[in-house]
């Protein structure tokens, strides 16, 4: 899960470095936050310590603000000529733009603006120091910044949404339900969450934001303490899957679905990887198994893939018979 405040705050450093100084009703009113919510965030700054390019710490960020919420206060990043020029290694840079596409699946539009401005920045200096070839172009975002706007306000106001959510049905066909909560969280990752509290159940459910359609904000509001206990119901959530476990004993080449999907149990035996995993949707299994190609030597159960078998005979005889006419 990604916490959008550290999102904010990198994008916040970014643009007061490259639009700063600026009053903090400014800076409030570009990243849509008010002006006591925008100083509480700048001075969390002060927490984070940074290394200098000679290895050095550096106690605090580098930003000057006042000690109250004025509007008209001044914000501005300063002692930067103190610090040497940053030097990243090629890891470091990986590193850097790792980071910053995760919390750019999480950012609204005014933090994406800012971070991908800072990314840009990373690539121009790799770049010109020759390692251009081993960097990848910024993601694309699938998901409408519509609503991951209306998620974020309702977040901020603790504020109840109804919406639409997309699956797949038994018959893999796409069909819509409505669903109502209180979003307390957005989780960051290659599908980004929007996780909901379910008052009625008192249960945290999560929903792919690229599933999601006509968003509407009620004025129904979720007191401050049962909010906070929701949040934290979402953070110590742990994502749970179930299903028939299946085992595949295939070539150790297929490591890699191992240490990359969730609840996946692994053991060599006789130079064999044997895999077992669960699994609730046999299309997305199909698809694993067309990945993993000639490494898979077999499946088991064969009582659960025996629905699959027949249907790859019917394949088969079909194409058999369009070959013979």
């Amino acid at each position: 899960m990604v916490d959008l405040s550290l999102a904010l705050k990198v994008s916040v450093l970014s643009y007061v470095q490259s639009h700063g100084p600026i009053t903090l009703g400014e800076l409030a009113a570009h990243f849509h936050r008010s002006v006591s919510q925008m100083h509480k965030e700048l001075k969390e700054l002060f927490v984070v310590e940074l290394v200098d390019s000679e290895g050095g710490f550096v106690s605090s960020v580098p930003i000057s603000i006042e000690l109250e919420p004025d509007p008209d206060g001044i914000v501005s990043v300063s002692q930067l000529e103190e610090l040497a020029p940053p030097l990243f290694t090629l890891a470091e840079i990986i590193a850097l733009l790792g980071a910053i596409d995760y919390l750019l699946s999480a950012a609204q539009e005014m933090q994406r603006r800012s971070l991908l401005h800072l990314r840009a920045i990373l690539v121009d200096a790799a770049q010109q120091a020759g390692f251009g070839s081993a960097l990848w172009p910024a993601p694309s975002i699938v998901y409408s910044q519509e609503v991951t706007g209306l998620f974020d306000q309702a977040i901020s106001q603790r504020q109840k949404v109804s919406f639409r959510y997309w699956k797949a049905n038994r018959g893999m066909r796409a069909e819509s339900v409505t669903v109502c909560g209180f979003p307390v969280a957005i989780d960051s990752g290659h599908h980004p969450l929007v996780d909901v509290f379910d008052d009625e159940h008192a249960a945290i459910h999560s929903y792919r934001l690229d599933r999601i359609a006509d968003v509407s904000i009620s004025n129904d509001v979720l007191p401050a303490k049962a909010f906070q206990h929701a949040q934290r119901m979402a953070k110590n959530e742990t994502m749970e899957f179930t299903g028939h476990d299946v085992v595949i004993r295939c070539a150790p080449s297929a490591r890699w679905l191992a240490e990359s999907v969730p609840n996946v149990r692994s053991a060599a035996d006789d130079g064999e990887l044997v895999i077992t995993l669960p699994i609730a949707n046999r299309g997305w299994l199909r698809s694993v198994l067309v990945q993993l190609g000639s490494a898979v030597h077999s499946l088991e159960p064969r009582s659960f893939f025996a629905q699959d078998f027949a249907h790859i005979r019917e394949l088969l005889q079909y194409y058999e018979n369009m070959e013979a006419r």
